[in-house]
């Protein structure tokens, strides 16, 4: 694979099956053309670029992790450069971005930090 176009896909669900509020919502994270991009199925268009949230000068992202805490509202995105940096940011998702007091796509998600371990 050219390292141009290296991709990264990671998925997690966030909701309570429970809950006809929170229903669970499967979002995926895919690193394209050194973009973080989220896929949330409920929002019109469905996929979104974070990449705007992340720190400065980043550099070129090679990997994704998506998580979702239990009972929350919240889906966390780690990302992964080239050089090893990792960076964090957490995302709203309920109510559905765009939607009651949720920002929309990427407002709803903090600034990216830094969260590399010291060498």
């Amino acid at each position: 694979m050219d390292d141009d176009n290296a991709v990264a896909i990671d998925s997690a669900f966030q909701g309570d099956p429970e809950d006809e509020e929170r229903l669970p919502t499967k979002f995926v994270g895919v690193i394209r053309e050194h973009k973080v991009l989220i896929r949330d199925p409920r929002t019109t268009p469905r996929w979104h670029d974070l990449s705007s949230r992340l720190p400065r000068n980043f550099g070129r992202l090679v990997d994704i992790t998506l998580a979702a805490p239990d009972e929350g509202t919240t889906v966390h995105v780690t990302v992964l450069n080239a050089h090893s940096r990792i960076a964090q940011s957490t995302c709203t998702v309920f109510p559905p971005p765009g939607t009651m007091t949720t920002r929309p796509w990427p407002a709803n998600c903090s600034p990216f930090i830094d969260i590399t371990p010291p060498a």
